[in-house]
């Protein structure tokens, strides 16, 4: 399956890392089952604007074992200024740390 991405507003990171972009940001994906408990990715970046050469990211998958449990996993609003302790007082009290 190739997925192609366009119509970026140069306002977001191409990765965790907080690498840039721009509004000429091209993203296409490949996925392929390798067998039937292995899925290879492909991340294409393409930014001409940001970067003089496309960046690329391969990955493989792998299938969970049966009865594996898959968790929840949950992005927390602010998080990162949360934890690097960059919020006001009045937002700390919405999302203070328990221990």
């Amino acid at each position: 399956m190739v997925i192609e991405t366009a119509g970026f507003n140069g306002k977001t990171w191409i990765d965790t890392a907080e690498h840039p972009s721009s509004d000429q940001l091209r993203v296409t994906e490949r996925l392929r089952l390798i067998d039937a408990n292995h899925l290879e990715q492909i991340v294409i970046w393409v930014d001409p604007k940001t970067y003089t050469k496309p960046i690329n990211n391969t990955r493989v998958w792998v299938r969970m074992k049966p009865g594996d449990e898959l968790m929840e996993w949950w992005c927390m609003e602010n998080n990162k200024d949360l934890l690097e302790g960059h919020l006001s007082e009045t937002h700390k009290t919405n999302y203070e740390l328990r221990p």
